[in-house]
C-alpha cells in the first residue's frame, strides 16, 4: 500500500459525505467498484448515485488499470472497522481511505493509531485529514467537496 488516508473529525463533521464524494469522483474517473467486505458493491453505489444520497455508508474497493483503492466511508465503531481490517491485505491496495472519529473517547482514533504501527512507513505515506473547521457552518458542503477533491488528487 502506498497511501493510507484517514479523514478524522467529530461526529457529523462530514467525514462520510467526503468519503462518498471521493468514491463518486473515482467512479467518474473510470474506477470500477469490484468488491465490498459488506457484500453489496453494486447496490451500494448504483443506488447511492441514482438517488444522490450522500449519507449512505459502506466500504467499496474500486479498481482502474490494476490500481485498487479501498474506501471505508464510516468510522464510528471499532468493531466494524476491525472486522474489515482483519480481512485487508495491505499489499493488495494502492491506497486505503477511511474515516475516524477523533472524539468520543478516541476509541476509533486509537484503533487507527495502532494500525499505523503495523504498516511499513518506508513504503506507505500516512496522510491525515482533519475535518471540522466548517462543521455546522453554512458552507460545510463546500468543505466536503474540497476534501473529496484533495483526496482524489492525492490518489492520482
Amino acid at each position: 500500500m502506498e497511501k493510507f488516508i484517514i479523514i478524522a473529525g467529530s461526529p457529523n463533521s462530514g467525514k462520510t459525505i467526503s468519503a462518498n464524494k471521493t468514491i463518486q469522483k473515482l467512479v467518474a474517473d473510470g474506477f470500477v467498484p469490484v468488491h465490498s467486505f459488506a457484500g453489496k458493491v453494486t447496490p451500494f453505489w448504483t443506488i447511492t448515485n441514482a438517488q444522490g444520497d450522500e449519507t449512505s455508508v459502506g466500504d467499496v474497493t474500486l479498481e482502474k488499470n490494476g490500481k485498487k483503492v479501498l474506501v471505508i466511508s464510516y468510522g464510528d465503531i471499532v468493531g466494524s472497522l476491525n472486522w474489515i481490517f482483519n480481512r485487508v491485505h495491505y499489499g493488495d491496495y494502492y491506497a486505503i481511505v477511511c474515516c475516524s472519529h477523533a472524539t468520543r473517547g478516541k476509541q476509533v482514533f486509537n484503533f487507527f493509531h495502532d494500525k499505523i504501527g503495523q504498516i511499513n512507513l518506508d513504503k506507505t505515506k500516512v496522510i491525515p485529514i482533519y475535518k471540522n473547521l466548517l462543521s455546522g457552518h453554512v458552507n460545510y458542503q463546500k468543505e466536503n467537496e474540497h476534501t473529496a477533491d484533495l483526496i482524489f488528487e492525492l490518489l492520482q
